[in-house]
């Protein structure tokens, strides 16, 4: 097979599915911003919002397909057009990506930055990280196959309730990128929203380029987010939209001259949308975007002696609260209409008491410090707790300069105050009641809209940016030298060596004046890394067996394999298989368009979701073996496959449909089989 081709088509077929709303996108974002960085920022933020809208919205009403998702697509792309033409112009004061003059600091933050992306680019080809396959590309892979979106249930977890918002935007790439690896570019895409929207907004404070890039440059080099950023998961994402969100409500408060009326109100509706969309990503969302929400008003203490500044602001405030209830409202409607709670499992006191009760403790306060900053690469290292810390304390310091004469007028050091407040109290909630195993990486969105901070405390603590070629080139290695600490949580002698090289490397091509020259280094690095990206798709079908033996173990290799095998002898006809606490569902659908995984229920009520049973223990009641046998027969299942070791928040009779299996040798024949994983082939 032509590996080659099949990737062509596939990306000229997202090209063309995402035309007309990027498109569209862009043209509106010319409309609300004059410099590159926030029109960027926004391009994305429409994009993401149309595309994934449409796919939830013929997903919703069942009528899911290439066809219908590109024309609902092409329709919210054309609304963003008739948006854009009927908003006033806005005078343009451009500021390139590829500045025709570019400073010594410019080039040399163009230069990492493109080193960055192409170390980025390559780490996301490569599909791992068990929620990524449990559900977040599992769940858009069985929505796409069934042509709807709909409860997909998984043994012993309550998945199936969770908010889909990131699943949808997972979804549309899947969708329009065939079979090319653009759906795990998502936390990619939105962590370049975040980044360009935040240097967006502090120009539009008139904070100096160094401090802004500078401030770019410490968030994607946390090594957390970076390392997240690259995988099929949803933190990233969350913490992109919640700094998205504040900076576009920032935006709404920030009063110029030049610009349209509207377009603080059109950023404060933005601002909420964003916000609403975090908090439909991820529950980490939901604790930490409504209540960033409900105390932005705090940034209005400030203007409480100007009547008629305070009314405005409290106008665009309840846009903001307003679009940000209806946005998470309609992924959290469902869970009301079946269950009577929104967020069910959840209970929330006093108000929706149904849910499941299992034990999901907070992290304890004694180890709050080894359970966030450790050498797990999901976790903090000890450089990034302490500049994260640093940057805490710098902004309560601020308070010193509060009382400055020079500084009381300063609206920017009062913001950050308040801002710094509103993020550490937001956290300390969710630490008290968000579940430990959610694993250190639930600290991201925090981290994410905390780096909002960088520029404006650089910008108070150093007033006057570093001038002279000596005062710069030691700005330069210090911030190197810390990202490059920040980065990473393991510092190997070769981690330690490419560093050195890279901040070296950085700062002598920064050195070459001449602007072709530098920009033919740029576009080598991020082609470079896109190249890879491609190479490493076409690798993942030119030699699939060894790729998955290497990255998921032997037992999955050989599980996935027996089932690629059939799908491909049986002139790529779609698989059944019934799943029964297996982690890895998407490796079972992973270029075998058409595949369909499933939990089949072993109860009387042949049901699989805690809703429709009084006890949850329910579940796993069994019947007899016939009946279940019967329900794989008639739902034309052709394998059963077991994991009796993943994890599970519920579990019981774990082993029921293995002692079912081995019990009938005439129906289920053993194909493959470890200490926990179990292949059956279903005999008909």
């Amino acid at each position: 097979m032509d590996y080659s081709f099949i990737i062509i088509m596939g990306c000229a077929i997202f090209a063309l599915s995402n035309a007309i709303p990027v498109y569209g996108a862009w043209k509106l974002a010319q409309k609300l911003a004059s410099e590159i960085f926030l029109r960027t920022g926004l391009t994305i933020f429409f994009w993401l919002a149309v595309t994934g809208g449409a796919f939830a919205l013929t997903g919703a009403l069942k009528v899911l397909s290439l066809h219908s998702a590109l024309l609902t697509a092409a329709a919210g792309g054309i609304l963003l057009l008739l948006a854009a033409k009927y908003l006033p112009e806005n005078p343009r004061k451009d500021k390139t990506l590829l500045m025709p003059n570019p400073s010594y600091c410019d080039r040399v933050f163009g230069i990492v930055f493109s080193m960055l992306s192409a170390l980025l680019l390559y780490k996301a080809s490569y599909i791992i990280g068990t929620d990524t396959l449990l559900y977040h590309l599992y769940y858009p892979a069985m929505w796409i196959t069934h042509g709807k979106i709909f409860a997909i249930s998984l043994q012993g977890l309550p998945h199936e309730y969770f908010p889909v918002c990131g699943e949808v935007m997972y979804g549309w790439l899947m969708l329009t990128g065939a079979e090319t690896p653009f759906y795990m570019l998502l936390q990619l895409s939105a962590l370049l929203m975040a980044l360009t929207t935040l240097g967006g907004l502090w120009r539009q404070y008139k904070l100096p380029e160094l401090y802004i890039k500078s401030n770019m440059l410490l968030l994607v080099c946390t090594g957390i987010v970076l390392d997240n950023s690259c995988l099929g998961y949803t933190d990233s994402l969350t913490g992109s939209l919640l700094l998205t969100g504040t900076a576009f409500f920032l935006l709404s408060q920030h009063e110029l001259e030049s610009a349209p009326r509207c377009r603080n109100i059109v950023f404060a509706v933005l601002a909420g949308i964003a916000l609403g969309m975090c908090s439909a990503v991820k529950y980490s969302g939901l604790v930490l975007a409504p209540l960033i929400t409900l105390m932005l008003p705090l940034l209005f203490t400030q203007k409480i002696f100007r009547s008629n500044g305070l009314k405005k602001c409290f106008l665009r405030y309840s846009l903001t609260a307003g679009a940000a209830i209806t946005t998470a409202g309609a992924f959290y409607l469902p869970n009301f209409i079946k269950t009577g709670n929104p967020f069910y499992p959840v209970k929330i006191p006093f108000i929706f008491g149904n849910g499941i009760d299992f034990e999901r403790p907070p992290v304890a306060f004694k180890q709050l410090w080894s359970f966030f900053i450790n050498d797990s690469q999901w976790s903090m290292n000890t450089a990034m707790a302490l500049l994260y810390t640093a940057l805490y304390l710098a902004t309560a310091l601020l308070l010193v300069f509060k009382f400055n004469k020079k500084c009381r007028q300063n609206h920017l050091i009062g913001m950050c105050m308040i801002l710094a407040l509103i993020f550490l109290i937001a956290e300390i909630v969710m630490l008290a009641i968000y579940p430990a195993m959610a694993q250190a990486r639930s600290i991201i969105p925090f981290l994410m809209v905390s780096a909002l901070l960088f520029a404006p405390v650089l910008a108070v603590v150093l007033p006057e940016p570093p001038a002279n070629k000596k005062s710069v080139a030691i700005y330069m290695i210090i911030l190197l030298a810390v990202a490059s600490l920040t980065a990473s949580c393991n510092y190997f002698t070769s981690y330690k060596i490419i560093a050195a090289i890279v901040i070296a490397g950085a700062l002598l091509l920064g050195l070459i004046k001449k602007t072709s020259v530098y920009r033919s280094i740029m576009i080598f690095f991020v082609s470079a890394g896109t190249a890879i990206l491609f190479w490493c798709c076409y690798f993942r079908w030119a030699v699939a067996d060894d790729l998955n033996q290497t990255l998921y173990g032997d037992t999955v290799h050989k599980t996935v394999n027996a089932v690629r095998s059939e799908y491909k002898n049986n002139h790529y006809r779609p698989v059944k298989i019934a799943s029964s606490g297996v982690w890895f569902n998407y490796l079972l659908m992973l270029d075998m368009p058409g595949n369909s995984v499933e939990h089949v229920p072993i109860n009387k009520a042949a049901t699989t979701h805690p809703h429709e049973v009084s006890d949850i223990s329910e579940l796993r009641t069994p019947v007899s073996s016939s009946e279940w046998i019967k329900r794989l027969k008639d739902g034309r299942f052709d394998w059963l496959l077991i994991d009796l070791e993943s994890y599970q928040d519920f579990p019981g009779r774990r082993d029921q449909e293995l002692q079912w299996a081995l019990e009938h040798p005439e129906t289920f024949e053993l194909r493959v089989h470890s200490s926990h994983v179990y292949l059956f082939k279903i005999k008909y």
